[in-house]
């Protein structure tokens, strides 16, 4: 699941270059390795897209693939993610603040200047190859049902604004919203959906990441 800039990364599969190290370093290396690519959402001090995705933490795998290895990567997609927006009922908002509201969450994932949420899996692809690696990807579609909690409600509706780098979804539809208008969608959202289970989608890309080409 991501929200406003939080992703997830996990390594799926690794072929390993058992030459380079003992099977105690290995294991050792994975481990720390994996750490480094699930912490990558914490760095948004990084300013280029590159850096930001952590691809040197892929590159620093690559010596410890086989010749013919494959590093098999899963990417929760932000651009593609939920929108809530989505979660409404028209009949919940006047049809003019509905529209408002749609423009101004979608101005958040059009936003060019913020590498944390206007990637699509293309992207990551071509930052890759850049990198001289031969990249695989499939998309899919993911479901699950969360809990719309009164402390999920303040996350994204809360005055209180925790870091400047990562703004709270109140604070990006005050770019377009007025004040009165954040406060009757945040009205909306508390009176019919806290305490109620919807269902959350999601865009997960799997990518095959090999040292050379693949015959395959």
């Amino acid at each position: 699941m991501t929200l406003f800039g939080s992703f997830t990364s996990r390594i799926l599969y690794v072929t390993p270059n058992l030459s380079k190290c003992s099977n105690i370093q290995f294991v050792f290396c994975s481990i720390i390795l994996s750490l480094k690519l699930l912490l990558r959402s914490a760095k948004l001090a990084l300013r280029d897209r590159i850096n930001h995705y952590s691809f040197s933490n892929a590159k620093n795998l690559i010596p410890w693939l086989s010749a013919e290895g494959v590093l098999v990567l899963a990417e929760t997609v932000p651009r593609h993610t939920q929108r809530l927006y989505e979660l409404l009922q028209p009949a919940w908002l006047s049809s003019e603040l509905l529209e408002r509201l749609k423009t101004a969450e979608e101005a958040i994932y059009d936003d060019h200047s913020n590498p944390t949420i206007n990637w699509d899996s293309s992207d990551l692809q071509q930052d890759l190859e850049k990198e001289g690696l031969t990249v695989k990807v499939e998309q899919e579609r993911s479901q699950t049902s969360i809990l719309i909690t009164p402390t999920l409600l303040e996350r994204w509706f809360g005055s209180t604004q925790k870091s400047e780098a990562r703004l709270t979804y109140r604070r990006h539809l005050e770019k377009i919203l007025t004040n009165e208008e954040v406060a009757v969608v945040g009205k909306a959202f508390t009176q019919h959906l806290c305490h109620q289970t919807v269902t959350w989608s999601s865009t997960i890309a799997y990518l095959k990441i090999c040292m050379q080409p693949s015959n395959k």
